[in-house]
C-alpha cells in the first residue's frame, strides 16, 4: 500500500503543475529558441517569429505590418516562417509551440519574449505585440530599447 501511495504522490507531483501553470510557459533550454541577443556593434535584438499561411489574409495584414515595425523599430528581428509549402517551417511551428504548452494550429502565430501569440485583430494586435516585446527585450537583452 505505501507504494502505491508513494507511486501516486509522484504522479500527482507531475500533474499539478501542468494543470496550475499559465497556458504560457517558457519553453526549456534545449529548445534553442533564440529569444533575444546583440548584434556585432552590442545592438539588442528582440527575435520575433511569425508563422503563417500564403492563404491567410490575417496573415498578409500582420506581415504587412511587422515588416513595417522591423524598419521602425530595428531592435526587433523579424524571422518569417511560411508553412503553406516549408516542412520545415511547420516542424518548427509544432516545436516552438509545443516547447510552451500551445497547439500549433492557428495562424498567424507569433512567438516573441518566451511566449505565443496567435491570431491578429489589426493593428492593435501588432501594437501590443510590439510593446510587450519592447517591455520584455529590456530584460531579456539587458539593454536599454528606445
Amino acid at each position: 500500500m505505501q507504494k502505491i501511495f508513494t507511486i501516486f504522490l509522484l504522479l500527482l507531483v507531475q500533474i499539478i503543475p501542468v494543470g496550475i501553470s499559465n497556458t504560457i510557459a517558457a519553453p526549456t533550454s534545449s529548445d534553442n529558441i533564440i529569444w533575444a541577443s546583440k548584434d556585432s556593434k552590442g545592438n539588442a535584438k528582440v527575435h520575433l517569429y511569425i508563422f503563417w499561411s500564403k492563404t491567410c489574409p490575417h496573415c498578409h495584414e500582420a506581415l504587412g505590418y511587422m515588416k513595417k515595425a522591423q524598419k521602425q523599430y530595428p531592435w526587433v528581428k523579424v524571422h518569417l516562417k511560411e508553412i503553406t509549402d516549408n516542412q520545415k517551417n511547420l516542424d518548427d511551428y509544432n516545436r516552438m509551440a509545443s516547447s510552451l504548452g500551445e497547439p500549433a494550429d492557428v495562424v498567424p502565430a507569433f512567438f516573441f519574449c518566451e511566449m505565443m501569440y496567435a491570431g491578429y485583430n489589426g493593428n492593435s494586435t501588432g501594437e501590443w505585440i510590439i510593446d510587450t516585446m519592447k517591455s520584455c527585450g529590456k530584460q531579456q537583452a539587458k539593454v536599454s530599447l528606445p
